[in-house]
């Protein structure tokens, strides 16, 4: 462009180079960059900080997220001078005005993020936690935070970006020193060949930043197996469950969703060494009744007597992909910071079938396998009472049966009382359990 236009207007590359030479070693153009990048981190952190705390919090409540919303949109779509002559007005001219500008910039974009994040968390995810681990730290550790890296690593790169960018805006108008403020002063007296080697650095700055930003945050995507390190003989430890099986009972209990009645009168009782398989067509209150007795829902009228520490098996397993097996398997004891927690886990493991396999992720075993670590996950909350809610629906005949002796092996042989409900009633027939039939919300 400078062959067409003036030199005064569009310098020629030799001058701008020659020139961002120039300032590099007379001008300390260094230390005005390091200066812009320091309020930019600072910005950053801060906008990730607040913007943490109100995505995670929005992402679990819908009603809150409501209310932020709107603040949140207009953050977003308001131009940065909007927030700058404010800002100067209350802080003066210098860092904190910068800093206050570039949070108020950046932190829309992390609110988003990370609502959006928490929001794409399968809901039956947290009922998992509630049975398997219920401490708002594992949760944070092992379902919210692994979800969210990959949106972090989005908020880090482009976010940082975003808080430079915001900065020099900033400093252009609010500011004493600053990239911004030089770039000013270079474009009011008409320096253009200052003018562009400051912005061109810029620039080339925002480059690399960007590219190393996503070398270093390329480690939040990777998934980590669990370190066992040296164990002595972990068969010789002994898998005892210690929690005493209790009888679990329905008295008089009703339920319904709106004005629809799902479950009327319901009187039944799971002694100890009992299985009562439930049956019932599609929507006839069998999984309604299963969260009654584990505790998810609540009774209009009636009594549940539940037992402490119900688990749960699932039709869709909700196993966790960041975790290898030996992690998925390990998440009740960790939850109470077991000591054992992996030597636990190994024996279940063995017991389970899948010794050789401690160290393998979710999407890379069988459907029937990711079954046998649920029941591994199972045993290691020590339960005293277990529901199987449709867990083996998408497994051909023979897998099925195989994990039906898998089951009673594990669990009825040591006297805990179950509720199984099922497609497949007829593949049970031959075992010690006990049929019971869901209709139109009455119990047979």
């Amino acid at each position: 462009m400078s062959l067409y236009f003036t030199g005064y207007l569009v310098p020629s590359p030799y001058k701008v180079l020659k020139e961002i030479f120039f300032l590099l070693i007379n001008e300390r153009l260094d230390s005005i960059v390091f200066i812009t990048i320091y309020r930019s981190f600072i910005a950053f952190a801060i906008a990730v900080l607040i913007g943490s705390i109100i995505g995670i919090v929005s992402g679990l409540s819908g009603f809150l997220e409501k209310y932020f919303f709107i603040p949140t949109v207009i953050l977003q779509g308001a131009p940065p001078l909007l927030w700058i002559v404010p800002v100067i007005l209350l802080f003066n001219v210098g860092d904190v005005s910068v800093i206050v500008v570039s949070t108020l910039i950046v932190t829309p974009l992390v609110i988003i993020n990370i609502t959006e994040g928490v929001k794409g968390i399968d809901r039956h995810f947290f009922d998992m936690f509630r049975i398997y681990a219920p401490s708002k730290r594992m949760i944070l550790k092992e379902l919210i935070a692994p979800a969210l890296f990959p949106y972090y690593r989005s908020i880090i790169v482009l976010g940082f970006v975003l808080s430079m960018k915001s900065s020099v805006i900033a400093e252009w108008f609010g500011a004493k020193s600053g990239v911004g403020k030089l770039i000013n002063s270079y474009f009011y007296n008409f320096n253009i060949t200052s003018f562009y080697a400051v912005s061109v650095v810029f620039i080339f700055l925002i480059l690399i930043i960007s590219f190393a930003l996503k070398i270093i945050t390329a480690p939040l995507l990777k998934r980590k197996k669990t370190i066992i390190g040296p164990v002595t003989h972990y068969n010789d430890f002994s898998l005892v469950l210690t929690e005493e099986p209790k009888e679990i009972t329905l008295d008089n209990v009703s339920f319904h969703y709106g004005k629809k009645k799902i479950l009327n009168s319901i009187n039944v009782s799971i002694k100890k060494n009992e299985v009562v398989v439930l049956t019932g067509k599609s929507g006839s209150g069998k999984t309604t009744l299963a969260r009654l007795l584990s505790g998810f829902l609540k009774t209009d009228s009636g009594i549940v007597h539940r037992t402490n520490k119900p688990a749960i098996l699932y039709q869709d397993d909700l196993l966790l992909s960041h975790l290898d097996l030996i992690g998925n398997v390990s998440l009740p004891a960790r939850a109470v910071n077991d000591t054992n927690a992996l030597l636990k886990a190994q024996k279940a493991l063995e017991l389970c079938g899948l010794a050789d396999f401690n160290t393998y992720f979710i999407d890379e075993i069988s459907g029937g396998m990711r079954k046998r670590v649920a029941f591994g996950r199972a045993l290691l909350l020590d339960p005293d009472f277990i529901i199987l809610d449709e867990p083996f629906n998408n497994l051909d005949a023979v897998s099925r049966n195989e994990l039906w002796d898998l089951f009673f092996q594990l669990f009825v042989s040591r006297g805990i009382p179950a509720l199984i409900i099922t497609h497949y009633p007829d593949e049970l027939k031959n075992r010690n359990v006990r049929f019971v039939s869901l209709d139109n919300g009455y119990l047979k």
